[in-house]
């Protein structure tokens, strides 16, 4: 969870903020462009959210930090964020959220596919993620691009039994 102790100078006055414990990923700033802008090497928030949907993309932006370096002055209702994950990018496309730490906070996406989904790259096992998963069919392939994005692959291969697909070059002790 974010502190306000460690509140980004940055920052601009009012609900939301991010402290200094951000990695710069990049992940807030293209979930919620209006809110976070880059400050050299974190992010910042440059604008409170002032519409319903910038309060949703703040709110998306917050769940989908790896490090939980997002944070707000007041309590929020975040049912709408969480719930809007696996997000509909394109077609059969959508963005997990979520992100990993341990991954740097990159993004994963699901894609439906009548013989099964694919999975690419791991997101954080985070459970109403995995139940809206679970409820659009599971995961058949989980492909990992690179060995720093694997975050949760085992939970999910444990989870839905599916196939992992990683380049051999990039297969460690943890993948």
């Amino acid at each position: 969870m974010a502190r306000v102790a460690l509140k980004h100078t940055a920052n601009i006055d009012g609900d939301f903020f991010v402290d200094t414990t951000c990695i710069d990923c990049d992940a807030c700033r293209q979930i919620a462009p209006a809110v976070f802008h880059d400050v050299g090497d974190q992010s910042a928030v440059f604008h409170q959210p002032a519409s319903a949907s910038e309060l949703l993309q703040a709110q998306k932006a917050l769940i989908s930090c790896p490090t939980a370096s997002i944070g707000s002055v007041r309590k929020h209702d975040m049912r709408g964020a969480v719930t809007s994950y696996p997000e509909l990018i394109e077609g059969d496309v959508y963005r997990c959220g979520f992100t990993a730490e341990n991954s740097f906070g990159a993004f994963s996406y699901l894609i439906q596919h009548p013989n099964g989904n694919a999975m690419v790259d791991s997101p954080r096992f985070a459970g109403p993620l995995v139940k809206r998963i679970d409820d659009m069919g599971g995961i058949r392939r989980l492909l990992l691009t690179h060995q720093d994005d694997v975050a949760d692959h085992e939970k999910f291969h444990q989870r839905f039994g599916c196939e992992r697909v990683l380049h051999r070059d990039d297969v460690r002790a943890r993948t």
